[in-house]
């Protein structure tokens, strides 16, 4: 697995969408439980981040079940069918979210992508075995064939 991808599997985008992806309909705590991003008064400035990161996207997705359409050009992972007639961006605490079918998709893009590599990295190494087998096969063929050369011509002349 390469460096890049170990950093992106770090991120808080990313590790949603992979503990969201089995999941049918999750809550705003659940979906902090799955993460452990608990306690919210926690000092650690990543968690911090990263809490406000996923409520900036959940309150997205609900603000797009507004009667504005102001939200629409803005990017979430989320979906809910919560409806949002007052155009708030607070959700209740209730409110069911589940991951896009986009999220989902480019989840598993990423996979089949990551097993690619692996894939090429193996047969990469399989084929330069290949390579060394058949440049020892030449070599030993190659000085096992001098001696033959030498008994055919001794007995020829």
């Amino acid at each position: 697995m390469s460096r890049q991808s170990k950093d992106f599997k770090k991120d808080i985008v990313f590790r949603t969408i992979e503990w969201g992806f089995s999941k049918d309909f999750f809550t705003k705590a659940e979906l902090w439980e799955g993460l452990k991003l608990y306690p919210e008064n926690s000092e650690d400035d990543q968690q911090k981040n990263s809490r406000l990161s996923l409520k900036k996207q959940l309150s997205t997705a609900f603000l797009r079940n507004s009667e504005y359409t102001a939200h629409w050009n803005q990017e979430t992972i989320f979906y809910t069918s919560a409806q949002n007639n007052a155009g708030h961006s607070e959700f209740p605490e209730d409110t069911k979210f589940t991951l896009t079918t986009e999220a989902k998709f480019k989840y598993i893009d990423f996979l089949e992508l990551e097993q690619a590599r692996t894939n090429a990295f193996w047969a990469k190494v399989f084929s330069l075995i290949s390579i060394g087998i058949a440049l020892s096969a030449l070599a030993v063929s190659a000085i096992i064939s001098e001696p033959i050369k030498q008994q055919i011509f001794d007995f020829l002349f």
